[in-house]
């Protein structure tokens, strides 16, 4: 058998052999791709059970602690688990106390933009805010404390939540802005209604500091009741300003002075803050430039923080808030999907070394 014989015999093999190759290529999306679905789906499936793994180990000191119904050990846990939540110390404002929770307020920046509270319960930690009860009294300076000092918030409720009755249902105590003295609300239930007891008796009223659901569900049957409860405080929540950008260029406009609102060189959205930065003049600042950064709640955390340059990629010259904004709908139009609830990654608005202003737009979601 020649050459020629084996050659004309190798052809079926050949062809078979392509056809192999050719089948496996097209089984390949069908196999492979469906495989690597199913392990995507599998590690998500494993990361999502590792999260609610350690989301409920975090939580289950907090809810063994309110399940033991000890008061003075509930109000232990929440002062150390508050505490342990701020990088370093903050002096207490006010502190409320229910059977099912314990706020803590505190300034985290200028009073002016109210008390932060920290709320302990079975669900763990949680943050949010609202305007000082006593805002009327916040003084232009801060005044000094008190001759003996202001007293611990925290040793002075250890002390009435030991010794209080069982129908006890709130304790609040709150540091006037003016002077450091406390004022101080018991709140009990009886049979016919609600008994209110503060110290001292002509103290200025106060909205309910509380957030116990057990209460307000209280309150809320006790409607009509000669001494009822007062309404809650009201209370600002946590905004995510890189997917509310509508909002958060309405918030500017109120919140930043009229010179300031005139003047910006930079401009930057993120989950949990604002950064604005301004170019001089402007009533405050002694630099040519300044910051002004504002948390998840609204809170000024820096206030024209003075810079002799831009900061990073900051303009030279300023632009009015409003100017901006358009410029921010203009680079928004130019991009597939992007509306007004869109989720960015990046939101910045700032200037090249040619300094042309321009928004740096990455979009993360949309919905």
């Amino acid at each position: 058998m020649g050459w020629r014989d084996n050659h004309k015999q190798s052809w079926p093999w050949v062809l078979a052999k392509l056809a192999f190759a050719v089948a496996a290529v097209a089984l390949f999306p069908l196999v492979i791709v469906p495989w690597h679905e199913e392990q995507r789906r599998l590690e998500s499936q494993v990361y999502d059970a590792q999260q609610i793994a350690e989301r409920e180990a975090m939580l289950t000191p907090f809810r063994e602690v309110f399940a033991g119904g000890n008061r003075s050990a509930i109000l232990d846990y929440c002062s150390t688990a508050i505490a342990a939540e701020f990088p370093y110390g903050h002096r207490l404002q006010a502190l409320a106390w229910a059977d099912d929770r314990v706020d803590a307020y505190v300034y985290v920046s200028a009073a002016r933009y109210g008390l932060r509270r920290v709320t302990c319960s079975v669900e763990g930690i949680h943050w949010s805010r609202i305007d000082h009860p006593l805002a009327a009294l916040i003084p232009v300076e801060e005044p000094p404390d008190p001759a003996d000092g202001p007293e611990n918030l925290w040793s002075r409720m250890g002390r009435l939540v030991a010794l209080a009755p069982a129908e006890l249902r709130s304790v609040e105590l709150l540091m006037r802005p003016d002077d450091g003295h406390v004022v101080q609300r018991r709140v009990t239930r009886t049979g016919t209604g609600w008994n209110i007891e503060v110290e001292p008796v002509e103290a200025p009223k106060l909205p309910l500091l509380s957030t116990s659901p057990t209460l307000l569900a209280m309150q809320a049957e006790g409607g009509g009741e000669a001494n009822p409860l007062p309404a809650p405080a009201q209370t600002y929540p946590q905004r995510r300003w890189s997917s509310a950008t509508s909002e958060a260029f309405e918030f500017l406009a109120r919140e930043l002075p009229d010179d300031a609102e005139g003047r910006i060189v930079g401009l930057r959205f993120n989950d949990d803050e604002i950064k604005v930065a301004v170019a001089g003049p402007v009533a405050g600042l002694d630099a040519p430039y300044g910051d002004i950064e504002f948390d998840a709640w609204g809170a000024a955390t820096t206030w024209l923080y003075p810079r002799d340059e831009p900061p990073g990629f900051g303009c030279p010259v300023g632009r009015p808030l409003e100017q901006v904004r358009q410029m921010f709908l203009g680079r928004c139009a130019e991009l597939p999907g992007c509306k007004a609830r869109t989720h960015f990654s990046i939101a910045d608005y700032s200037c090249s070394s040619a300094g042309d202003g321009r928004w740096q737009l990455h979009i993360q979601s949309a919905n």
